[in-house]
């Protein structure tokens, strides 16, 4: 939505973004535009393990102050509205799930860009096929 915003201010600098009225949801149940990712990606940010989407469904609840008096209410939350943001931020590269031992399942976390131990611990023998060799001493390298 943000990105529609600043195109449409680009191509017609005199349309007001709130003519069309507020999206409800939005603006009643999480305060502005882009509120809940941004509470997912600093949650996931600031997690030291992995956070089910329960568990962050639950931070959620609280944080925003919503009332669930079902199961059924925080299950269909989680389905509608914290699963969809983990599954875009994860098409976008910013997190990874890892299979978890637990009745929720998949336990998410987010990427710092730096390389796991498991990847540093990995040999990188294969080299591109148009990687150019260069002289190290009296040996070639690639």
């Amino acid at each position: 939505m943000q990105a529609l915003d600043t195109a449409l201010q680009l191509a017609e600098a005199h349309v007001r973004l709130d003519a069309a009225g507020v999206i409800r949801r939005a603006a009643l149940e999480y305060g502005r535009r882009g509120a809940l990712k941004d509470f997912v990606v600093t949650t996931l940010q600031t997690a030291a393990d992995g956070l089910t989407a329960r568990a962050i469904a639950v931070l959620a609840r609280d944080h925003f102050g919503f009332q669930f008096t079902l199961p059924v209410e925080l299950s269909e939350f989680i389905e509608s509205s914290i699963r969809p943001q983990l599954k875009k931020l994860r098409s976008q590269g910013l997190v990874t799930n890892l299979a978890g031992d637990g009745p929720d399942g998949m336990l998410w976390t987010w990427k710092s860009g730096l390389p796991t131990l498991a990847e540093l611990a990995t040999p990188k023998l294969e080299r591109a096929d148009n990687a150019k060799p260069y002289c190290v001493g009296r040996e070639v390298a690639y």
